[in-house]
């Protein structure tokens, strides 16, 4: 769940932290914003199916791992430059670091799933999501207010690490000899039988 929320901090960074970074410390305008941010869809729209297919070879665990790197290296591009150059370039490489962990992020929560507890791994993996977004307001804004703009960037690809980290690490636990307990269902077995 670690790798999961770290995701979602890094995913919400760029929702949230991003537009608010950009306009106060380059002046890019919301317009300019709202429109850079409206090329994220486009891509996803034309080039999903193709990353997914040219990623079909590599496991889950090392697309969840690059892209999460992927996602978090691409506000480095705000440490060289800040022009809208570097924003189109950070979001060209936050959203293909976004499709290639995305769909792996689903499957690896169904393939670590005790069988027919496939449901309470992705609710758990949902809720990820909402702490992802709570962290990053409360914790992104005030560390930028402390640290700058440079502080802010190298704790989200910090985060990102951590998050392709916990895949790994996750994986590899997963596939140790002896290391899945056997879970219970939260309500006992065989609840209404």
């Amino acid at each position: 769940m670690l790798a999961t929320i770290s995701a979602w901090t890094v995913i919400y960074t760029y929702e949230t932290v991003l537009p608010i970074v950009l306009s106060q410390s380059h002046g890019l305008s919301p317009s300019d914003w709202g429109r850079v941010y409206a090329l994220g869809p486009a891509l996803v729209i034309l080039f999903q199916l193709r990353i997914a297919r040219w990623i079909v070879g590599f496991s889950p665990t090392f697309c969840l791992a690059a892209g999460t790197i992927l996602m978090g290296a691409a506000f480095l591009t705000l440490m060289i430059q800040a022009t809208l150059g570097a924003v189109l370039v950070l979001t060209l490489a936050f959203i293909v670091g976004n499709m290639i962990w995305g769909p792996a992020s689903e499957q690896a929560a169904l393939r670590l799933a005790p069988e027919g507890h496939q449901g309470a791994y992705l609710g758990v993996m949902s809720s990820s999501i909402w702490l992802g977004s709570a962290l990053v307001p409360g914790l992104g804004l005030p560390l930028r207010e402390h640290f700058g703009d440079t502080g802010l960037w190298i704790a989200v690809l910090s985060i990102a690490l951590l998050s392709a980290a916990s895949y790994l690490l996750t994986n590899r636990m997963a596939h140790t000899p002896g290391s899945y307990r056997k879970v219970t269902p939260p309500f006992g077995k065989g609840v209404g039988r």
